[in-house]
């Protein structure tokens, strides 16, 4: 099967108002146009269009062939009259026919028609007094191979395309391909599908859940992405069941030349399936359907898998005229295919919950926000987005402060400080890895929270993002944005060879004369300590009556 596109576009052309079209007032034109088609060999292709008011009344109809109004390789222009006065407008498209240099292709054997007579494609079009209308009509045509790999085959664009479903070998016997319970070969159907690309291209084949429909609810649904293997070894497939035994999926990939090969197989092991009606649909394409899908606003054929009693399958060919197999197209609306091979994985949109990496929030806080009842635990989250620091866990505090703050240190005097992730306020002393401190560092936006504890007391003190910056060229001022780790005696450019504790001044132009910060220490001489020594640039939130806290445990939150 050929599939080629030819995009039937109805948009706003004025060079086109000739002689093609009956004279009209200003803005109530309607230009319609087929884009070449890229199927090769075509020497005409013929078309007709109707617009219809919204009275259903014929505003015009009229044959085209390219021969007479295009590229004579199925590309048409036209330009009529459109009804402003009674909307909506229908479009409505129908594909005549195709001729290629030995004449006239047969519909239905050497080309899939998705617009026959009786069965138009159709949009609408709001007219309106000195307006364009644009109507875009974008198509693909199946068309029967002219060569391939496959002994029936459809071609898709420039892929070949080859479909089947077997019950029965080539003596009429059944199939009995897989193993039952007992250990014997039993009643086999096979669904097979398989695409070679077009040269240097990469073939993408997509399938849907293969669904067995018995009847009064009893429906199974087989996931063919749980493959390749026998599925009743996989958790989750619902095999075995009261009508399949098992189910052996098989999928692989050949290079022919430069011509990428892939197949997508499923074995479905019968027990009972007289009277289940098996459906599937799936379809091919060089390089990646986003999500799965087909594009919005295109006609896009596919293979369409429709046997309504199991029990009956025998031998089923592409487009034989039992119809079990067949090539189908989808609407303007497009199609979502679950299951992807030699794409990227049809995954689900992320759910921002924080339960995965997948899955990670952009901060506590924002995680606080959208999923109030979480509780204080370790969470996944991504501060600096895509592109940066791969998504991390932290311990997330839901509680304090308003909850979502993010915990990067946890540290008492006297002890070595570690790495640790991620940091736990019930586990080990330690502090954030370095890249994830960073990001959470340049990602705070709500201030910061620090906590100390001790038997009997639990004080909290905050200090704002906006505080923790200095205009001084002190060695002893350093802003937070120079601390790139939280390791104790590290020390920045230009500050090399001298030792600090982990300090962050809060005073602009500071000088380091030792009245005019207030700062916060992470082990190293002084251990863990705050120190509010800047009456005018105070903390947010201080609980003590003196300039410091003691030396107690203490754990370091940010959000």
């Amino acid at each position: 099967m050929d599939m080629t596109r030819g995009h039937a576009i109805l948009a706003a052309l004025a060079a086109l108002t000739v002689a093609c079209a009956p004279a009209m007032p200003p803005g109530t034109e309607l230009s319609v146009a087929v884009a070449p088609l890229s199927l090769a060999g075509i020497t005409d292709a013929t078309y007709t269009f109707t617009v219809l008011n919204g009275s259903g009344e014929v505003v015009w109809s009229r044959q085209l062939t390219s021969d007479a109004y295009g590229d004579g390789a199925g590309s048409v222009s036209y330009v009529g009259p459109c009804d402003a006065d009674d909307n909506p407008n229908r479009v409505q498209l129908v594909v005549d026919g195709l001729s290629d240099a030995g004449g006239p292709l047969v519909a239905g054997t050497d080309f899939m028609n998705p617009a026959p007579s009786g069965s138009p494609l159709e949009r609408t079009a709001t007219c309106a007094a000195n307006t364009d209308v644009s109507v875009v009509f974008d198509v693909s045509f199946a068309r029967a191979a002219q060569q391939g790999f496959f002994d029936v085959a459809v071609e898709l664009e420039d892929l070949f395309c080859s479909a089947k479903l077997d019950c029965v070998d080539g003596a009429d016997q059944p199939l009995k391909l897989l193993h039952d319970a007992n250990g014997d070969r039993a009643a086999t159907a096979v669904l097979a599908f398989a695409c070679t690309g077009g040269a240097n291209s990469a073939t993408a084949l997509y399938l849907s859940d293969l669904r067995l429909d018995c009847g009064g609810g009893d429906i199974v649904d087989v996931d063919p992405s749980l493959g390749p293997g026998l599925l009743k070894n996989v958790a989750g497939s619902g095999l075995p069941n009261a009508h399949l035994f098992d189910a052996l999926v098989s999928r692989g990939e050949e290079q022919l030349g430069t011509y990428d090969k892939r197949y997508w197989n499923v074995a479905l092991g019968l027990t009972s399936v007289a009277g289940c009606a098996l459906t599937a649909t799936g379809t091919a394409s060089d390089g990646e359907l986003v999500g799965g899908a087909t594009p919005a606003g295109a006609i896009w054929p596919y293979i369409a898998w429709d046997q309504a009693d199991l029990g009956a399958c025998t031998r089923h060919a592409l487009n034989a005229a039992d119809g079990v197999v067949s090539v189908a197209y989808t609407g303007f609306a497009g199609t979502t295919f679950a299951h992807a091979y030699g794409a990227a994985p049809v995954l689900p949109p992320p759910t921002p919950d924080g339960s995965s990496a997948v899955n990670a929030a952009s901060s506590c806080a924002t995680l606080h926000a959208e999923y109030p009842a979480l509780a204080s635990n370790v969470y996944w989250i991504d501060p600096d987005g895509a592109g940066g620091v791969d998504p991390f866990e932290v311990w997330c505090d839901m509680v304090r402060e308003g909850g979502g703050w993010a915990l990067y240190a946890f540290y008492a005097p006297n002890n070595t400080v570690v790495f640790s992730d991620p940091v736990r306020p019930d586990g080990a002393y330690g502090v954030a890895p370095d890249a994830h401190w960073v990001a959470l560092r340049d990602a705070m936006v709500d201030g910061m929270m620090f906590v100390e504890n001790d038997v009997s007391t639990s004080r909290i003190s905050r200090i704002s993002a906006a505080k923790l910056t200095h205009s001084g060229d002190n060695q002893d001022c350093r802003p937070i944005g120079v601390v790139d780790t939280l390791l104790p005696g590290y020390a920045p450019l230009p500050y090399s060879g001298v030792t600090f504790d982990f300090i962050w001044w809060s005073e602009p132009g500071c000088t380091g004369t030792g009245a005019d910060y207030s700062f916060i220490s992470l082990g190293y001489t002084h251990g863990t300590w705050l120190y509010q020594l800047n009456g005018a640039v105070p903390f947010d939130l201080w609980p003590y009556g003196s300039y410091a806290s003691a030396k107690l445990e203490l754990e370091y939150y940010v959000r």
